[in-house]
């Protein structure tokens, strides 16, 4: 089964967080978001990772405390 997480792309510093797609501190941000679907966190983490290396861009990907607690929202 897939879920759907948001990926909160801040520029300074060059940082995607990854949430679920009801966190509170999410929807209070400006930042570009993206949707992302994957089984687990990590599959999602790892495929942000993956997309980031892919473009040659520097980036880091974190996980917001929303996510980290296994809340995962279809």
């Amino acid at each position: 089964m897939l879920h759907k997480f948001q990926a909160e792309i801040k520029h300074s510093p060059p940082v995607t967080m990854l949430h679920t797609l009801t966190c509170p501190v999410c929807r209070s941000s400006a930042a570009v978001q993206r949707v992302v679907r994957a089984r687990t966190v990590s599959e999602a983490v790892l495929d942000l990772i993956a997309t980031y290396m892919s473009d040659g861009v520097r980036r880091s990907v974190s996980v917001c405390s929303c996510a980290k607690g296994g809340g995962m929202i279809d």
